[in-house]
């Protein structure tokens, strides 16, 4: 009878000790991350730099791979239903956990709750620029020449439902104004409208303007947050301007499935924190107009950010009748 005690509590540990070894050999085959864009923009950039260095620092190969369409849902849906073993991986953003499923009316997954955030990768603020022939130069000269004629104001935008386009929403929505919003496909299209005059001020993303900037094609308006971006320093905020609670940024982050092993979220979390530190890293999210994120900001830090911000957007493409294109 001792004996078969003794044999039993042995098989028992080595039960218990076995998720531990597998998860403490993590990672022992290639890990994929899954892109939910097209290639060559500026996730699957990131995401392609980022496995780069995560496949150095953990000893593996990490691949990514591209799944767009459904306003970025259905690659974020593929890893949503993935093994949560740590080898599906999302370079994930806010289109796709805090806009699309409420401009698309649903989601096949909750994003609070299907997903564990690994690290918030970086944000970028949306910026409003104006051609050299508008008149006003600074936000608030905006919103005056909007409330004086209503309608008379055109803006554009990459796109409905892109973070700049909602910051326009959002101005509309916040300080009650009545304005045109014109979407173009894509932030090249716009940049091309506004040294045309096709529209007078746009909402866009400072990777797509910087250039634009500094050849002196457009002018900075303000950027759509609390405080000035370390990428386009002298352009003030939105919050500078007296504009408060007026924050409007694209995201990424990487994220696994939920209820993946905690070692293994450990060790994922680690190897980010060692590549954002990195300075070629840094340099190619610098030419994305990304301003990295901090190790603090990711776990349940964006967990909350996903919740928040789903609640905003959704709001306000409600009140606005936004449909996806």
């Amino acid at each position: 009878m001792r004996a078969f005690r003794i044999a039993a509590a042995l098989v028992a540990a080595i039960l218990f000790a076995a998720p531990a070894a597998a998860a403490a050999a993590y990672p022992d085959r290639p890990v994929k991350i899954i892109v939910p864009f097209a290639p060559g923009g500026g996730t699957d950039v990131i995401a392609r730099v980022l496995a780069q260095r995560l496949g150095a620092m953990l000893g593996q190969t990490f691949l990514v791979e591209n799944r767009p369409g459904g306003g970025a849902m259905i690659g974020a849906d593929a890893v949503a239903r993935s093994s949560p073993d740590g080898y599906t991986l999302l370079l994930g953003s806010n289109s796709e956990l805090t806009i699309s499923p409420s401009l698309y009316g649903h989601a096949p997954y909750d994003p609070a709750t299907a997903f564990e955030p690994i690290a918030l990768l970086g944000t970028s603020p949306a910026i409003l620029v104006a051609n050299l022939r508008y008149p006003g130069n600074t936000l608030p000269d905006v919103i005056a020449a909007a409330r004086a004629r209503p309608n008379s104001l055109t803006f554009g935008s990459g796109g409905v439902g892109t973070p700049p386009a909602l910051a326009g929403e959002l101005l509309k929505y916040m300080q009650k104004l009545q304005a045109v919003h014109v979407p173009y496909k894509g932030g090249g299209p716009l940049q091309v409208a506004l040294l045309g005059g096709e529209v007078e001020v746009g909402f866009t993303t400072i990777a797509s303007t910087r250039a634009q900037l500094k050849s002196h094609q457009v002018k900075a308006l303000a950027v759509i947050a609390a405080r000035r971006s370390p990428l386009v320093p002298d352009v003030p905020s939105a919050a500078e301007q007296g504009i408060a609670d007026y924050e409007v940024a694209t995201w990424y982050g990487l994220f696994a499935p939920a209820q993946v092993p905690r070692e293994v979220a450990d060790a994922l979390r680690a190897a980010t924190a060692r590549a954002m530190a990195d300075p070629e890293m840094l340099s190619r999210l610098d030419a994305l107009g990304v301003e990295p994120g901090a190790a603090g900001q990711g776990g349940a830090s964006l967990r909350e950010r996903i919740r928040t911000e789903s609640a905003k957007w959704g709001d306000l493409i409600r009140a606005a009748g936004l449909k996806a294109e």
